[in-house]
């Protein structure tokens, strides 16, 4: 395993990823296909440019999917589906008035609705195998990378972990260093404990990380960004996954704008909904643009933004610790100029981790 059982719980209900547009694909385990909308209808996309997006399953299965605005095209392989292969055919998502609502669209896979997202260099998407719904999160790939790009760099972590035994996925904050001398450090962001080692070497479109024993444990999907490096982290061993900035001072000019988001419940995905979230210096407001249940529409007020600094009050460059209009507590990760938007949380045993992907509108 890459990082040892959760060794304490944090004291932290929520967890918020906001990470650029410029981000390809991790892949999120979901249960249950979704349910369907009367405000989903049939259309062309307007997006011509084909994208190719590189990822990982929260079950540690690795991701290669490319969107060329009318198809979805996945690859995965790994421990938890094997290799799985296959082609969905989109449509744009629409509101009760007929207006496509960018950047989101849906697969009517058996009957069952799917539902996706790609906004730029971040894309998010559902995908049916079998009786088994799997949520897919990744970033743009790149396509030779260079080791000056993403190593001698610090990245926080934000895992999704499910051990033997447990029904829900576990999530936990941590501090990775991929260091340019071929060596990977994981660290206990709260207590600066030293909880994994290794080496790296970079394979085609991503970085494989082995431990002392030279064990393959991991595979690191990163993206440079004009700001900060994108992560993701697949566990190869099946238990999860984990996405991630590089650690860089935030101010208030570079965390403000206007992003898109699909939230999907872990055990209740027809609670899912695509979401628009404005960010403006140290105060955000957010609203839902569709839900697959349109009872579920929501809308924040005020929100309060305190940068580089932990809900617990840890001081830690790139993350935000959001207060919402209920008083609730969640850490984000944000990048406006790279366009990175990824959130999960916690919520009760029976429905697990909430997650929340999105990226930077530029149009």
């Amino acid at each position: 395993m890459f990082i040892k059982p959760f060794p304490k719980g944090l004291g932290r209900k929520f967890l918020v990823f906001l990470l650029n547009l410029c981000l390809p694909f991790a892949l999120l385990s979901c249960g249950g296909g979704g349910g369907g909308s009367s405000t989903t209808a049939g259309g062309s996309s307007s997006v011509s440019q084909t994208k190719t997006y590189v990822g990982a399953a929260s079950q540690g299965d690795f991701a290669t999917f490319t969107f060329n605005g009318t198809h979805l095209t996945y690859s995965l392989s790994g421990t938890v589906f094997g290799n799985k292969s296959g082609t969905l055919k989109l449509y744009p998502v629409k509101d009760a008035n007929g207006n496509v609502i960018k950047p989101f669209y849906y697969a009517d896979v058996n009957g069952a609705k799917v539902y996706m997202m790609f906004a730029g260099n971040v894309g998010v998407a559902q995908i049916l195998l079998g009786n088994e719904t799997t949520y897919v999160v990744g970033l743009s790939k790149v396509a030779s990378l260079n080791p000056e790009d993403f190593a001698d760099k610090t990245y926080t972590l934000f895992t999704s972990i499910k051990e033997e035994g447990q029904t829900n996925p576990q999530w936990d904050i941590w501090k990775l260093e991929i260091n340019g001398n071929g060596t990977w450090r994981l660290i206990d962001i709260d207590t600066g404990n030293v909880e994994g080692t290794g080496t790296w070497e970079v394979s085609g479109d991503h970085i494989v990380a082995k431990d002392d024993n030279g064990n393959s444990v991991a595979n690191f999907v990163v993206k440079p960004g004009d700001f900060a490096v994108g992560i993701v982290v697949d566990f190869v061993d099946g238990s999860g996954f984990a996405i991630g900035l590089e650690q860089k001072p935030l101010t208030a000019e570079r965390v403000s704008g206007t992003f898109h988001m699909f939230t999907h419940h872990l055990n209740h995905s027809d609670d899912d909904c695509f979401e628009e979230v404005v960010v403006s210096g140290t105060t955000d407001t957010m609203h839902d643009l569709w839900c697959v249940n349109s009872d579920n529409y929501y809308s924040s007020g005020r929100e309060t933004l305190a940068l580089n600094k932990t809900c617990d009050g840890t001081s830690v460059n790139g993350i935000i610790c959001v207060t919402t209009a209920e008083n609730e507590k969640i850490e984000v990760f944000a990048d406006a100029q790279d366009g990175y938007y990824f959130v999960t949380r916690d919520a009760d045993d029976e429905e697990g981790l909430i997650y929340t992907v999105g990226g930077l509108v530029t149009e």
